[in-house]
């Protein structure tokens, strides 16, 4: 490990500095045309990893486009890193940046997908068909667990249950908590939506995928969890155990909604913690 003067040791974060700052010397130093995606992958990848490690360097992440961090995230975005297309998109202007959420979406990176398949979905004027072929692309080509939460609760929505059913059960099985409480609502068949997607009813399977997704911090699956111990539906009536799920999902709301600083950060934001939006399967999330 290389040393400070004197002997001392240097931090993690600076053997982490020096470590990358070499990588970057000893890669091509070839020209970079604009818009062309490039550049030197491992010399991309270094700045991309220095600007995110250089962001960090008060204990607390800081991206404008004034700081030294985002000066590595922009030569890593010109030189086709698909991350930092989306990091520079996200956290320097999404206006100004938007061709890079684009050129991220086209590598294929899941988070950008995401989002501009919620962009087709939800802005005006609405495209449909290029929303759902985004979203299959991320559930599909890639298994991206949020887009497969996502995808299956629109095509529950329209009908296809069979498939519906299928990318839930993809999302939950990845861990995806907000999968596995859209997963369970439908073996409780809770919503006319849900209603015999998944055959018959499952009380069991409901109360097992609640509890996974509960002990993941999920308020919407701790808040059904509450509301079965509280009505005595599905497991013994426990007044104790539904005050529990209740107190723990009232605090996990009122986390997230401190939280949500700005509108626009939910979407993006979330889908990279695997946090994904509302819909009327997981209604708090």
């Amino acid at each position: 490990m290389k040393t400070k003067a004197k002997g001392q040791p240097l931090s993690v974060q600076q053997w982490m500095v020096e470590f990358l700052t070499d990588v970057i010397s000893s890669s091509s130093s070839a020209t970079v045309e604009p818009g062309t995606d490039g550049g030197n992958k491992t010399a991309s990848l270094a700045h991309f990893l220095l600007g995110v490690v250089l962001s960090k360097g008060h204990g607390e992440w800081t991206f404008t486009a004034e700081t030294k961090s985002m000066e590595h995230i922009k030569i890593a975005a010109e030189g086709g890193d698909q991350r930092a297309q989306f990091w520079l998109w996200r956290y320097c202007g999404r206006e100004k940046y938007r061709e890079y959420l684009h050129r991220s979406a086209s590598h294929g990176y899941c988070p950008a997908l995401f989002i501009l398949a919620q962009q087709c979905l939800r802005d005006v004027p609405v495209n449909t068909s290029e929303g759902l072929r985004l979203l299959r692309i991320g559930a599909v080509e890639k298994g991206d667990p949020s887009s497969q939460l996502e995808l299956g609760c629109l095509l529950l929505e329209q009908g296809n249950s069979g498939e519906a059913f299928r990318l839930l059960k993809l999302a939950s099985d990845q861990g995806l908590p907000e999968g596995q409480n859209a997963l369970a609502v439908c073996y409780s068949q809770r919503t006319p939506f849900a209603s015999g997607c998944c055959g018959e009813r499952n009380d069991q399977e409901a109360l097992r995928l609640w509890k996974l997704s509960a002990d993941q911090g999920l308020a919407a699956s701790q808040f059904m969890l509450g509301h079965c111990y509280m009505s005595g539906d599905i497991v013994p009536q426990d007044y104790e155990s539904a005050a529990m799920y209740l107190s723990l999902a009232a605090k996990a709301e009122g986390i997230r909604r401190r939280a949500d600083i700005s509108p626009h950060e939910t979407r993006d934001h979330v889908h990279e913690g695997h946090q994904c939006h509302t819909t009327e399967l997981h209604p708090g999330s």
